[in-house]
């Protein structure tokens, strides 16, 4: 058997480099993770990069309260769901 046929074997697809060190592989979306994931994400309107290290803003006259640690634990969920280690 070969290294991608046990990859698909697996579910796992591609490889993605996140940092100097760190690779993960892309787990190959069946219904049912697809599911998790939009079931997780229901109601995150905000970008995951802009949400990282921020506290929570009350509410204001211009804008709802956002709770930013939420929002990026969130985002951390869903990637889990679907990055795997090497």
């Amino acid at each position: 058997m070969t290294d991608k046929q046990l990859d698909k074997t697996l579910n796992i697809g591609s490889e993605i480099r996140l940092a100097e060190g760190i690779k993960k592989h892309v787990k190959i979306g069946t219904i049912a993770l697809i599911r998790q994931v939009r079931e997780e994400m229901d109601g995150v309107a905000h970008k995951f990069s802009f949400s990282i290290g921020r506290k929570k803003w009350e509410a204001t006259e211009d804008r709802e309260a956002v709770d930013w640690p939420k929002v990026e634990e969130t985002y951390k969920k869903a990637f889990n769901l679907v990055l795997v280690e090497e």
